[in-house]
This record gives structure tokens, sequence and C-alpha cells, in this order.
């Protein structure tokens, strides 16, 4: 049996509180500032984008002038949680769309990010459904209309995600060989949501090599012979759908959102 960790140690862990004082005001793109966890600047320092004067987009560095996010605000109350790689980054939307909305809009986008570290569950706004070009409402859209044919996107509240990284970059980086302690936190809320929410399975579409080294052996180990996770046929796109996952992953995650909705 592998160790629990409890709601109230999990929240003193958790380093990105020292990141919400940065995430207010109006300006979604914090030039100059490093929005990143405690101690992780050391393990990225020579892998970022800080965009001074004379910087432009990289696609071989992390951005850390955009609020991270190193999974959905729903993560702790999922009855699915994908696993996948770390946020895209397109100048387009990120920064040149992230400086054209109004003060409100920003407002409920910041509010967004800042329930995304505090692990508070909180449907996204339509701005931040804008500015995330609509990502996991498209991939998301099949079974939520499946199971929720009268308000698909209640989908959301029952999936989902969280990343190998926080930052966001245009191509996949390497963190190293060594885990972040931003990786080593996100270990433990996977160990929480195991010991906790035992109905909770796991859908991994990317980067299996990554999350075993992140998870560790013996969470590993328990994910597979607890058969709680559940392995997509398909790596290339995050459509939760029978083509996409196979028929019988789909049945397993429907059945699993499923469970507590009757």
């Amino acid at each position: 049996m592998i160790a629990s960790i409890t709601l109230e140690e999990l929240q003193r862990r958790n380093g990105w509180v020292n990141v919400l004082p940065l995430l207010s005001g109006n300006d979604l793109f914090f030039q100059g500032k490093k929005l990143v966890y405690p101690g992780d600047w050391e393990c990225i320092k020579d892998k970022v984008c800080m965009y001074g004067e004379n910087d432009t987009d990289d696609e071989k560095k992390f951005i850390v002038s955009i609020p991270p996010e190193p999974w959905s605000s729903n993560i702790l109350t999922a009855k699915i949680v994908i696993l996948s790689l770390n946020p895209g980054y397109v100048p387009q939307l990120n920064k040149e769309l992230a400086c054209m909305f109004r003060a409100n809009q920003a407002e409920n986008i910041m509010a967004d990010k800042r329930s995304i570290l505090e692990m508070r569950p909180q449907r996204e706004s339509l701005p931040t459904k804008i500015l995330g070009d609509w990502y996991w409402k498209r991939s998301l859209v099949y079974i939520g209309k499946d199971i929720y044919p009268e308000d698909p996107e209640k989908i959301m509240d029952d999936i989902a995600c969280i990343q190998t990284c926080a930052y966001a970059s245009v191509t996949k980086i390497s963190t190293g060989s060594k885990l972040m302690p931003s990786q080593e936190f996100t270990r433990d809320v996977i160990r929480y949501i195991l010991t906790n929410n035992p109905h909770t399975r796991f859908l991994l579409f990317r980067a299996e090599s990554e999350w075993k080294r992140i998870v560790g052996d013996e969470l590993w180990s328990y994910l597979e012979e607890s058969n709680r996770l559940i392995k997509s046929k398909n790596y290339r796109t995050q459509f939760v759908t029978p083509a996409n996952i196979g028929k019988e992953n789909y049945n397993i995650v429907k059945d699993s959102i499923l469970r507590d909705s009757k």
C-alpha cells in the first residue's frame, strides 16, 4: 500500500501560492517577470526566454512571462485525469491577443489562472477559453455530447489535465534529468489523488517515459497494478473519442464518469 497524503499537507506544500501575488492587474503578458515555482529557476534558467528588448520568440525555450499551468483547476475533484505534456505557446494568442482583452475580461482570466494554482475548481470564463483557442473544449466535445447531451460542457467538471511541466513552450523541451521542485509537487498531487479519490483514473496521451520519471517507480507500478492507468491508442492528438483512444478505453473512461453521475 502506498503512503497517503492529506489535503492539509498537500496545501501546505503547494509552492505555487508564492506566484499568486504576481497574478494581478490587467496585463496578461508579464514581460521581464519570472512566474516560476520556488526553486525551479535554477533548473530552467538556461532554457528560458525573458523577452528583453532584443528577444524574439524562441521555439526551444520556456516562456515564463505568462501564468504557469501545472494542471486544470479541478485536478483534485476530477473523475478522469489526463496525463499530458507542458502547455503550448502560440505568440499570436499568448502574447498578442492577451494584450487586447478589456480590463474586466483580463480580470476574469487572471481569476481563472489563480484558481489553477490554488487547485480550486472553477469553470473557465469565456475570455480564458478564447485565449486557449478552445483547446480542451474541442478535445472533450465528443464525450461531452455523449454523456451530457443537454449540457455538454458539464464534462469539464469530470475531466482534468495535468502537465509534465507548468511552463509553456512552442515545442517540447527537456527539463533535465533531475526533477524540478514543481514536478516533485506534481508527484504529491498525484499521490493525493491516488490515495484519496479511489475511483479516479488516469488517461495517458503523451510522454510515458517522462511521466514514469515524474511519478516514480512506486506510484507508477501502483497505477498499473490497480488498473487506474489508461493508455491512449493514439498519442498524436488528445481527443477523447473511441476512434482516438480506442473503443475499450473510451468505455472505461465513460463508465468512470457515469459511476457517480447516476
